[in-house]
């Protein structure tokens, strides 16, 4: 619980995202604000921004399962309609989590998985990468990096 109180605060994020293993990469930039709730037992994470031109609503909630010893979250988003549920597991050195969620690939109509590691850099500094399978080869690449510096 510790571990996600940091987050708590109003971040700036510089976004690189790519839709294939071959594509181009964009760049866009977003505001993601995360709020402790539920007597800090787990964090809202809101962003907003733009992907491709195109306006980018996201909610994720996080929190520690003291049952399971893990870190637990969801995500939905207004670019999608399923539900991206996962676990995630803190490093030896207390600055990333490890994460593993599974969706429904809208491309393959299948359950896909997508890995995430988040690491903070530093007291007002955190990196999320995202990696998923290349639904045409299945071979994962990194889709997406935030690099987030924290407004307050």
């Amino acid at each position: 619980h510790e571990y996600l109180k940091k987050s708590v605060g109003v971040w700036e994020g510089k976004m690189e995202m790519l839709m294939s293993p071959m594509s181009s990469p964009m760049t866009s930039t977003c505001t993601t604000t995360i709020t402790s709730i539920m007597g800090d037992r787990y964090i809202q994470c809101d962003t907003k921004g733009d992907m491709g031109g195109m306006p980018f609503i996201g909610m994720g909630i996080n929190g520690f399962d003291n049952v399971s010893g893990k870190f637990v979250g969801s995500w939905i988003d207004n670019m999608g309609t399923g539900i991206m549920n996962g676990t995630g597991e803190q490093s030896k050195d207390g600055k990333t989590i490890n994460w593993n969620f599974t969706y429904n690939c809208p491309i393959t109509k299948k359950p896909a998985i997508w890995r995430e590691v988040d690491t903070h850099t530093g007291p007002n500094t955190m990196t999320l990468e995202m990696f998923t399978n290349d639904p045409k080869t299945g071979k994962e690449f990194r889709v997406m990096k935030i690099d987030y510096t924290k407004k307050s």
